[in-house]
């Protein structure tokens, strides 16, 4: 890293490469995964599978319209911080913001399957 306060040209262009990723990654699971909920179409009266419940709809609907926004905020935070705090913490709260798409996806995957 650079001296503190100051920021490379590398740096700035692996921090936009990250923002961008983020962005596209939680747009996707923003736009595409509460389509999971269309799972339920094969459900017949009495199914047992979770997709089949109204709870199970309203998770697979809900968590990603909840979580990519909030991932969304909290990880371009962390890529916004500067300086020793950016060098400490803005990774893992991006790493995190990351993951919690990830969680996203193998909960909605999980319960449409």
């Amino acid at each position: 890293m650079s001296a503190p306060g100051y920021e490379s040209t590398g740096e700035k262009v692996v921090r936009a490469a990250l923002a961008l990723v983020l962005i596209a990654f939680a747009g996707f699971t923003f736009l595409l995964g509460p389509i999971g909920v269309m799972a339920s179409d094969g459900c017949f009266d009495g199914d047992p599978r979770f997709i089949c419940t109204v709870g199970g709809q309203r998770t697979v609907a809900f968590t990603p319209l909840i979580t990519a926004p909030v991932a969304l905020v909290v990880g371009l935070a962390g890529l916004g911080m500067s300086g020793r705090k950016q060098h400490d913490w803005g990774l893992a709260l991006w790493a995190a913001a990351m993951a919690a798409l990830v969680v996203v996806w193998l909960v909605v995957t999980t319960i449409t399957s």
